[in-house]
């Protein structure tokens, strides 16, 4: 019997949309912190794991592009404006 994985190739992103996707994840963290300030609210993780949830999800499907990805993040976190 062979070893079953959970990771294929239809669930594992490239290294350069994985390096795009942490770009856009770092300048999203500078945007917010420039609004509000830097790490201080317990509120601070679970909207970074909603960032980065959505700019996979984005990749997964198709998406690539830094600002796209970036612009999809505020969006899901409603800082779009």
């Amino acid at each position: 019997m062979g070893h079953h994985s959970s990771i294929t190739n239809h669930n594992v992103l490239a290294p350069a949309i994985l390096r795009t996707i942490h770009e856009a994840f770092d300048d999203v963290v500078q945007t917010i912190e420039a609004r509000f300030g830097p790490y201080t609210s317990p509120a601070w993780d679970p909207m970074r794991a909603k960032v980065a949830r959505r700019m996979v999800d984005l990749a997964k499907h198709g998406e690539c592009d830094f600002t796209r990805l970036r612009d999809g993040a505020l969006k899901a976190i409603h800082l779009d404006s």
